[in-house]
């Protein structure tokens, strides 16, 4: 899995590769080219760089925009992402979670949930549903739960 490395400081910005996880110390390997060595990294020290569809609205309708990078997030004091950060010619641009659509099948963090049951879901792994769009929500599965979770976009951290 490509990613994008948030931390450690020297690092921020580059481009890596997830190699392993050591489950017992909860860090992940990850192979960057500037650095001799793999690096052991935690989940909210990297953004994993996924394919996205921007929103636009168009005559009060919104509708597909282009394909680009997601390459960082930025988080609310909550642990919800306050926007995404993408990739685009000539450089990046924030945009807020609701103007992006992940796609079915990607696998990300929750974040920022308030109920008690996403408090317990928060920091876990999903894999993303539909978006449904009466309901501006996607439906998630969470890794150990049997049932889905309706989560706005800035509960899902790439």
């Amino acid at each position: 899995t490509e990613v994008v490395l948030q931390a450690p400081e020297e690092f921020r910005g580059q481009s890596g590769k997830i190699r392993g996880f050591d489950a017992a110390a909860n860090l992940f390997e990850v192979e960057c080219p500037s650095s001799a060595k793999p690096l052991a990294l935690r989940s909210n020290e990297f953004v994993q760089r996924l394919r996205i569809q921007l929103v636009q609205t168009m005559s009060s309708q919104k509708c597909a925009g282009p394909e680009v990078d997601l390459v960082g997030v930025r988080l609310a004091s909550d642990g919800g992402a306050d926007a995404y950060i993408v990739e685009v010619s000539g450089g990046t641009e924030t945009h807020r979670p609701d103007k992006v659509r992940l796609h079915r099948g990607d696998v990300v963090r929750v974040g920022g949930l308030t109920t008690e049951r996403g408090k317990r879901a928060n920091g876990n792994l999903c894999i993303v549903g539909p978006f449904l769009p009466s309901e501006g929500r996607y439906e998630v599965m969470i890794e150990a739960d049997e049932h889905p979770l309706r989560v706005r976009p800035r509960n899902l951290i790439p």
